[in-house]
């Protein structure tokens, strides 16, 4: 799983509204991968494209 991009968490009720969205779905991720019989130490990760700087 990746993430990207950003979130502002506000000290609101929208604030929290987003921060439990955000618990819940890192939640499930951990409970799959606590499911996983065979969870390897780690996997391999492809690194990232680099792209020509469109500004200059």
């Amino acid at each position: 799983m990746s993430l990207y991009g950003s979130v502002a968490l506000t000290k609101d009720r929208a604030g929290l509204e987003h921060a439990r969205a955000l618990k819940a779905i890192l939640d499930a991720v951990v409970a799959a991968l606590e499911d996983e019989e065979n969870l390897p130490e780690a996997v391999a990760t492809k690194p990232p494209d680099q792209v020509p700087n469109p500004f200059g």
